[in-house]
């Protein structure tokens, strides 16, 4: 598991801020703005559209198939396809599986996959397709932790992250004190692109705190036409 700190007082502070201005209670107030943060994708800036293979501007479907293409490209750095024996080409192995496993263990967000030697692994592609099968079933893994705190906030979730279930992550709701708060947990693998993690949770966070004070800003002009002031 990976411990990231993010700075969530400019957050709260809005969240207060809304609840004063709205009327509404802090704990309705607190589950709106955390699924606001979990999942945002109008704009797709939630933590479910940002986490990899996610990224800003790349969301939904178009975030699946991202990650299906990384994935094509560090299968091509190992193996070449071949539909049959050629003049020169003979297959490498029959047994693709094992070889893309040893491969892909010694990835991390910075090392790239170095094939282990210099020629490339010559395979048949009827028996390279269920490796890539496999591997396009993981896309969506590390999004997957953030499932428990969507389907709790009620928050909808994209099939291709859903499919990984839960238990990658938590949530904790208290609105009693002295623990008043939400709070979500996310369990990375070691392997996980931490550094982006720690990049992108606050860029979740402060699209949902802009989204607050909008919403701050747009209450407080409404109540002052109300009495017939003019607010600019």
């Amino acid at each position: 598991m990976i411990a990231l700190n993010i700075n969530i007082k400019e957050f709260q502070a809005a969240t207060r801020r809304w609840a004063l201005v709205s009327g509404k209670t802090q704990q309705a107030v607190l589950r709106t703005s955390a699924k606001m943060v979990i999942s945002n994708p109008r704009q797709g800036s939630g933590l479910l559209q940002i986490t990899p293979p996610g990224s800003q501007g790349v969301t939904g479907a178009a975030a699946k198939k991202q990650g299906e293409a990384a994935i094509a490209r560090d299968l091509r750095k190992i193996f070449v396809p071949v539909r049959m024996k050629g003049i020169g080409v003979s297959f490498s192995t029959d047994a693709p599986g094992p070889i893309h496993r040893r491969h892909f263990a010694e990835k991390t967000p910075n090392r790239r996959i170095r094939r282990d030697r210099k020629q490339p692994y010559y395979v048949d592609v009827a028996k390279l397709r269920p490796v890539e099968r496999e591997l396009y079933r993981r896309v969506g893994y590390l999004a997957s932790g953030w499932v428990e705190s969507a389907r709790q906030l009620g928050a909808s979730v994209p099939s291709w992250i859903a499919r990984h279930g839960t238990g990658r992550g938590t949530i904790r709701m208290s609105f009693t004190a002295p623990r008043y708060g939400i709070e979500m947990t996310l369990f990375a693998p070691a392997n996980s692109p931490w550094q982006e993690l720690q990049r992108r949770i606050p860029y979740a966070l402060r699209y949902g705190t802009n989204n607050l004070l909008r919403q701050i800003e747009h209450q407080i002009k409404k109540d002052a036409r109300v009495v017939g002031l003019t607010v600019r």
